[in-house]
């Protein structure tokens, strides 16, 4: 996650250790799961916040690059009262910034992270950039597509995983204004790409189907859920679920 600010509200009434950002749930460390967070900001009103607790034996999270308040706790880290999990998680912090960080005081199984065991965390291969894309939405007929979609980049989040990637493994710079340069250099943009590279969608109908869900009406389904159900299995052409405005709470298998 990039770019990201948390803002966290304390409840004065709750558990001190409830105060947390993450929750990663790996359970092994042979699991290719976690969280990185790049170039972001922590502040809030809540008071000794964990920047992550081990929900499960073997949590991996990384904070890079990040501004942190003085809201952050000591310790940085918690290992859910239970600590045996401190033998198994992976905390990690590379070069952040602010009052709240404090390596002096962190708890022992936090890592200080060298730039080389940052970098796996710095690039599109940690979130397997190499089997999907991010294409702008140059094409004018794309963008007639969704015009009005306030959720646009969303429906993209559906969609993209039926796109093939140009990717190499740069890490993202220290340097937050240069980080749309560094995206933009390893991502080739569509015009110069043509639509795919995946042979199985070069077969595949030219024009996607489109399937609409919209909460109050208007659309097919009302659901995300109903919408991925509708394709066929099987299915080998390209489809593009477009969500519109709403609060979804459903959990999505893809």
């Amino acid at each position: 996650m990039q770019n990201s600010e948390k803002f966290v509200e304390g409840d004065p009434e709750g558990d001190p250790e409830m105060a947390v950002i993450t929750a990663q749930a790996r359970e092994s460390s042979s699991e290719d799961t976690g969280y990185s967070f790049v170039h972001g900001r922590i502040t809030g009103t809540a008071k000794d916040v964990f920047l992550g607790r081990a929900w499960k034996s073997s949590p991996r999270v990384v904070y890079s690059y990040t501004e942190m308040d003085e809201i952050v706790h000591p310790g940085g880290w918690s290992s859910n009262r239970q600590p045996e999990r401190a033998e198994t998680v992976y905390y990690g912090e590379y070069k952040c910034t602010g009052k709240g960080v404090t390596p002096t005081t962190r708890e022992k199984f936090v890592k200080q992270l060298s730039d080389a065991e940052a970098e796996p965390f710095l690039v599109l291969d940690y979130v397997q950039g190499t089997k999907w894309l991010l294409p702008p939405p140059i094409k004018e007929m794309d963008a007639k597509r969704f015009e009005g979609n306030e959720v646009y980049a969303l429906a993209m989040c559906v969609s993209i995983l039926l796109f093939a990637p140009i990717v190499v493994s740069q890490p993202i710079p220290a340097d937050k204004s240069q980080v749309e340069a560094w995206f933009n250099g390893i991502i080739k943009p569509v015009k110069e790409r043509g639509k795919t590279l995946d042979p199985e969608l070069v077969e595949a109908e030219t024009e996607p189907r489109i399937i609409k869900v919209m909460q109050g009406g208007g659309g097919e389904f009302d659901t995300i859920t109903k919408a991925i159900e509708s394709v066929p299995s099987g299915n080998a052409k390209r489809v593009i679920i477009s969500i519109g405005p709403g609060s979804y709470k459903e959990k999505i298998k893809i």
